[in-house]
């Protein structure tokens, strides 16, 4: 069973709210190969990703990578 997860990119030269930046959806089978893929997001973007689990993203907690 595959799990809806939300990244958020908020780039470290230019910094939004996290209610302003766009949310990216992606299915993972497991919550390990989402961090993996939201910490190689970091490091691709020089971003700051927040990455949520479920349907509303802004009103989930969430974990923040850099």
């Amino acid at each position: 069973m595959k799990i809806q997860f939300n990244f958020q990119i908020n780039p470290l030269d230019h910094r939004e709210a996290w209610e302003r930046v766009p949310v990216y959806r992606r299915k993972f089978t497991d919550r390990v190969a989402a961090i993996h893929f939201a910490e190689r997001l970091a490091r691709l973007y020089k971003a700051e990703v927040r990455l949520s689990e479920g349907t509303d993203p802004l009103r989930e907690s969430g974990a923040y990578f850099r």
